[in-house]
């Protein structure tokens, strides 16, 4: 086999930064589920990727929402500083639905 060893360390770089990439987003994810169990009542329902699933009464959806995008936002914010923060949320009867 020959190797390439231009081709290895571009693998090697490559492969460092998806690692803290997806380390960072993990680490956000949890810190956001964290403060959303300590700070509201809703229900969590499924973390995925980088997305939350609740539930809350449909009186509470659009309170709800306007929350967990502040939270999102306040999370990324303190570990990506180089770059804007986004956050979206939605509200739908399930999941697929908002989407």
């Amino acid at each position: 086999m020959n190797r390439n060893p231009v081709n290895e360390f571009r693998e090697y770089v490559n492969n460092a930064v998806n690692h803290s990439d997806q380390g960072t987003g993990a680490d956000m994810l949890k810190e956001a589920l964290t403060r959303l169990h300590r700070e509201t009542d809703y229900r969590i329902i499924l973390p995925v990727h980088d997305e939350i699933l609740l539930e809350v009464p449909e009186d509470e959806a659009q309170q709800a929402k306007e929350v967990l995008k502040t939270i999102m936002l306040d999370v990324e914010r303190k570990y990506v500083t180089v770059v804007p923060a986004e956050a979206e949320a939605k509200i739908g009867p399930t999941w697929a639905d908002a989407h």
